[in-house]
C-alpha cells in the first residue's frame, strides 16, 4: 500500500498541536503557575553599611574579654589612704619637704616641715606644715592628715583645698614637743578634731607613739649578722598607701666592696622603734642572715629622680615576703 500521498487524520494534526502548547506553557512558568521572564542583571550600587556602637551589657562580656580602655576620671575622689588620686608613687621622704604647698588657686600656704610616722605600724597620719600666717593663723604648726592633700599637676608640690579660715577652725595647734615616741595619747586632740572630718575617714587612734622621719636620716643602726654599723640614708614613702615602706640603710663604712656603691632597703617593720636612744635597733624577729643576704640597690640610681619607679623594689618586696614581711 502506497502512503507517501496520505494526509495525516485531522484529529491526530490537533492532538499535536495541542501538546506543543502545553510544553511550551509549561516551560514559561513557576511551579505556581507565575509567568517568569529572564531577568535583567544589573551591577548593584553597594554602600558603605552604617554600624551604629554596639550597646554591651554585662552578661554580654566574655569572661577576660577587655571591650575597652577606661581612662579614670580625675575628678573621682580617692577612698583610699594618703594623697588623693595617685598609686604606686614612692619617694624619698625629704624630698617631699621641699615641695610647694598651695591651694587650688595656686596661693602659696607655707612650708611641709615633716611627717609623723606611726612606729607600731609605719603609716603616716600627719603632715607638719607651717602655716606662715595662711587662714589667719600666723605662724604655726598645723598636722594635716595626708588624705586631705592631693599631688600637683607638675608633681613637685601638695595642694591642700583649704582657702578660708573657718574651713580648719578649731584645728589644733602644735608645739614640737607635743608628741613623744612612747606616749600613745600624743595624738587625742588631733584625733578628736580630723576624725570627725571628710580627711580623717582612714585616720587611727593610735596606741603607739611616733616620731619624725626626718629626724631618722643619718641615725646609725646597730651591727647585725655579719654586718657592722651601719646608717639611715633615707625613708621611702609610699604616698598613696600613705605608709613609710622602707628604711635605707647605708653599709659603706663597713669596708666590704659589695656596699661602696649600694644600699640595702629594709622593711619599716623589721627595725625595733622603741630602741633609739644611740641607734636604731632592729627587732628581735630578724633573722640576721635575712639583712646579710638582702638585695642591693644602686645608692646613685635611687636617688635620681624624685619619684621611683613603681617597680624599682620588686625584687625587694619578693626577697622580704618569703622573710616573712607583709607589704599589704
Amino acid at each position: 500500500m502506497n502512503f507517501a500521498n496520505k494526509k495525516p487524520s485531522r484529529v491526530l494534526l490537533l492532538l499535536s498541536l495541542l501538546i506543543a502548547a502545553v510544553m511550551v506553557f509549561a516551560a514559561c512558568t513557576t511551579n505556581d503557575g507565575v509567568v517568569v521572564e529572564d531577568p535583567v542583571v544589573v551591577d548593584p550600587v553597594v554602600e558603605d553599611p552604617v554600624v551604629e556602637d554596639p550597646v554591651v551589657e554585662d552578661e554580654d562580656i566574655a569572661e577576660g574579654e577587655v571591650v575597652q580602655e577606661v581612662t579614670p576620671d580625675a575628678e573621682v575622689e580617692s577612698t583610699t589612704p594618703g594623697v588623693a588620686g595617685i598609686q604606686d608613687v614612692m619617694l624619698d621622704a625629704n624630698r617631699l619637704l621641699d615641695f610647694d604647698l598651695e591651694n587650688a588657686n595656686d596661693e602659696d600656704l607655707g612650708d611641709i616641715q615633716n611627717l609623723l610616722v606611726d612606729t607600731e605600724t609605719g603609716n603616716i597620719p600627719y603632715v607638719i606644715v607651717e602655716t606662715s600666717g595662711f587662714l589667719g593663723l600666723g605662724s604655726e604648726h598645723v598636722l594635716f592628715p595626708m588624705d586631705a592633700f592631693s599631688l600637683g599637676e607638675e608633681g613637685n608640690a601638695l595642694i591642700l583645698p583649704f582657702a578660708q579660715p573657718e574651713d580648719i577652725e578649731g584645728a589644733p595647734i602644735v608645739d614640737e614637743d607635743t608628741w613623744a615616741l612612747n606616749d600613745g595619747t600624743w595624738d587625742d586632740d588631733l584625733f578628736n578634731f580630723w576624725g570627725g572630718t571628710e580627711y580623717g575617714a582612714n585616720l587611727t587612734d593610735y596606741q603607739s607613739g611616733a616620731v619624725l622621719l626626718s629626724d631618722l636620716v643619718g641615725y646609725g643602726t646597730a651591727a647585725w649578722g655579719n654586718l657592722g654599723t651601719g646608717m639611715v640614708n633615707a625613708i621611702l614613702v609610699d604616698l598613696g598607701e600613705n605608709t613609710a615602706k622602707w628604711v635605707v640603710v647605708d653599709y659603706a663604712n663597713t669596708g666590704i666592696a659589695d656596699y661602696n656603691d649600694n644600699v640595702v632597703l629594709v622593711p619599716f617593720q623589721a627595725f625595733d622603734w622603741m630602741n633609739m636612744e644611740t641607734e636604731l635597733g632592729f627587732s628581735a624577729d630578724l633573722d640576721p642572715e635575712a639583712l646579710n643576704n638582702a638585695p642591693l640597690v644602686n645608692r646613685d640610681q635611687l636617688f635620681a629622680a624624685d619619684f621611683l619607679d613603681a617597680e624599682f623594689d620588686s625584687q625587694a618586696v619578693t626577697y622580704w615576703e618569703e622573710m616573712g614581711y607583709s607589704f599589704e
